[in-house]
């Protein structure tokens, strides 16, 4: 496990252990017809398929409990670990969702931080045992003075698709999945995070 800062954005990567891997995946082949029937294509063209548009927070049901009970788990340590009080502002799972990319889709960059203001922290969580995934995450790193200047201003940063990783971000920072090269069908489940506040409590 591990938190990398890019100037100074924390981004954290954390592979979680058998048990809770293998629980996972084998909630989600329990719960595969259920998710199938939520899926749809993305609207922006980009081959996605996510369960987003049917059911904001699938891992709400009390069917995803080893996916809930984990991405709580390695977000409160990922809060801890960049010194946010979780005593005074607990975060929640406020949307979560589940994804398929087939062979030749891609995701363009974007962030998680444009419709709802409570949106903290978001990740993705790839869950599935397929190790011949070869397109994890790519992430846009601006530079402090030259963020308009798109051609320029930024640079990318990778992480592999690993089975068991989740990885965790600020909902501000843009990301992306490139073209998907390799054969297999890549899954995973995203989710964004809220902050509720306690002081005026």
């Amino acid at each position: 496990m591990a938190i990398e800062y890019w100037n100074p954005t924390p981004i954290g990567f954390y592979d979680v252990d058998e048990n809770e891997k293998m629980g996972c995946y084998l909630e989600y082949l329990n719960n595969k017809t259920t998710i199938s029937s939520l899926m749809e294509k993305n609207v922006w063209g980009d081959l996605v398929s996510s369960t987003l548009y049917k059911n904001k927070n699938i891992l709400a049901l009390k069917e995803f409990g080893n996916f809930f009970n984990l991405i709580t788990k390695y977000v409160n340590q990922f809060c801890v670990e960049i010194n946010h009080n979780l005593k005074t502002e607990p975060v929640y799972i406020l949307e979560s969702w589940f994804n398929s990319l087939e062979k030749f889709g891609f995701q363009d960059a974007h962030s998680h931080s444009d419709s709802v203001e409570s949106r903290f922290l978001s990740g993705v969580y790839y869950f599935d045992l397929d190790s011949s995934i070869e397109e994890g995450i790519v992430f846009r790193m601006y530079e402090k003075d030259n963020y308009f200047f798109i051609k320029n201003g930024y640079r990318l940063v990778k992480y592999d698709y690993i089975p068991g990783r989740i990885i965790i971000f600020p909902s501000t920072l843009e990301h992306k999945v490139p073209f998907k090269k390799s054969d297999g069908v890549r899954l995973s489940v995203s989710f964004n995070i809220k902050i509720v506040s306690t002081k005026n409590v």
